[in-house]
């Protein structure tokens, strides 16, 4: 099947050419659909499932390609939202939005699992393909392709990677509790360290756009005093992640769902979280600590305050975006795992965009093997 797949290759990439030169980013406006957006977010969803999330990918990533807005349902009131993003390469998939660049996962916005379906049925009609390189494992919208697709095309699912869950109740009210003693000395070993430094202080904040940029600053700050400046990676240096993550705080801040947490030694900040509340859950998408007081542990210090204030919020669960590390696990071991989903209709763009992939994949699998090869040759 690869085999024959590459052999047309050429003729399908030619096809998909002439296709790309006359295509126009079709779909639902974003502006028009706004307003609608906001209502069925405001009910349930995900940060990544906001209308801001979008607006701020678009003015932060609009050199990657063409917005492509799909939804279910009456125009004026949609029971379901897709976002996607066409790059621009031949035969280019409709891509789940922003999962390449920030690495959250991505999944469709509906009202009820029959408008998931709909909106499913809706994408296996389109000529080109579908890439959404990371959606939960138990998103309605993972079967509701692979059932749309059953006669009209190939559908491909991958494991990738998981992001930790924290599940609250009341007993987390008292995170400390839930250590062992020998835990439990550690933190307050920290925060005696923390104390001989200065005054601590921790808070937890739902900032108005106009308190915002300050606090950003400190923020931004805290996080290029870890190892993420030292690598080049923090947002001060990264500009375009940058731009986003500050496009996105001011959205959320405007929509009165951002929270952001401090702790402060002696006024001075020294770690810093950047999150999410969107259906009675706390997304966590950023943090960082100055590693000048990495022996006052300020990250977990940190957290454990988070906590204290999520349970006492009455949140049910938190969610680190990201990826399972060590220091999640000091919290949780319980994840929520992810796929990543290929559709290709039977269509000349889709095919040519499978012989494509699959050129990809023989191709990175024999420069695996060529690389160890040569490993144990130099070894």
């Amino acid at each position: 099947m690869v085999a024959r797949l590459l052999r047309f290759a050429p003729r399908f990439a030619l096809l998909s050419r002439l296709a790309l030169r006359r295509w126009q980013a079709p779909g639902e406006s974003l502006q028009e659909n706004r307003a609608a957006w906001e209502r069925l977010a405001l009910r349930r969803g995900t940060p990544m499932q906001q209308p801001g999330w979008t607006e701020s990918f678009m003015e932060s990533f609009a050199h990657v390609g063409a917005l492509r807005l799909m939804t279910a349902g009456p125009r004026a009131q949609p029971t379901a939202v897709g976002t996607f993003i066409v790059r621009r390469s031949v035969a280019a998939p409709l891509e789940a939005l922003a999962v390449r660049e920030i690495s959250e996962p991505w999944d469709v916005l509906a009202a009820t699992p029959v408008a998931v379906c709909e909106l499913a049925e809706k994408l296996a009609k389109e000529q080109r393909a579908v890439y959404i390189p990371r959606i939960p494992e138990d998103s309605v919208a993972v079967a509701a392709l692979r059932a749309a697709y059953r006669k009209h095309g190939i559908v491909r699912i991958a494991q990738t990677d998981a992001y930790p869950t924290l599940a609250l109740d009341e007993s987390w009210k008292t995170p400390e509790n839930k250590f062992n003693s020998g835990r439990r000395s550690d933190f307050r070993r920290a925060r005696r360290h923390a104390e001989k430094q200065g005054a601590v202080t921790f808070e937890i904040v739902s900032p108005t756009p106009a308190e915002l940029p300050a606090l950003l600053e400190e923020a931004w700050a805290v996080e290029a005093a870890g190892w993420k400046g030292e690598r080049g990676s923090s947002l001060t240096k990264d500009t375009h992640r940058g731009q986003f993550f500050r496009r996105f705080a001011f959205a959320a801040a405007q929509a009165g769902i951002l929270r952001m947490g401090f702790m402060r030694v002696g006024g001075k900040a020294i770690a810093m979280q950047l999150a999410t509340e969107a259906d009675n859950r706390l997304w966590l998408s950023k943090i960082g600590y100055d590693e000048a007081f990495a022996k006052s542990s300020p990250g977990q210090q940190l957290m454990m305050e988070l906590v204290r204030w999520a349970a006492g919020r009455g949140i049910r669960t938190i969610e680190f975006l990201g990826q399972r590390e060590p220091w999640t696990d000091l919290w949780t071991q319980q994840v929520t795992k992810c796929v990543s989903v290929r559709a290709y209709p039977f269509t000349p763009m889709a095919m040519a965009t499978l012989a494509l992939d699959a050129f990809a994949f023989v191709r990175s699998k024999v420069a695996k093997r060529v690389s160890g090869t040569f490993s144990e040759k130099k070894a």
